[in-house]
């Protein structure tokens, strides 16, 4: 049996690349969504302090859309956390 050298160094686990594309993919879609979300905010407050009335009716459904798509994202990023947090101290 080959003796190990007494400086080597220990041996790594191999990196988990499993949940890289996903928490990429996380990351792009919060982006979009919440600069998507606070730029809909701002265009109806500019319009209804432009206009001093109520907004357009396409402008709720628009508002809608993008603080779903907020929440959505929000909730893709928590549950990989917690898949995160689950696989890092599954062995331990």
């Amino acid at each position: 049996m080959p003796e190990e050298a007494p400086n080597a160094p220990p041996e790594q686990p191999p990196r988990n690349r499993g949940l890289l594309f996903p928490w990429l993919l996380a990351a792009c879609v919060f982006t979009v969504s919440i600069i998507a979300a606070m730029a809909t905010m701002v265009r109806g407050m500019t319009y209804a302090r432009a206009n001093q009335g109520a907004l357009p009716d396409w402008y709720h459904p628009l508002l809608t859309l993008s603080q779903y798509g907020l929440f959505l994202s929000t909730a893709a990023i928590l549950i990989l956390v917690f898949i995160s947090f689950r696989r890092a101290f599954k062995n331990k």
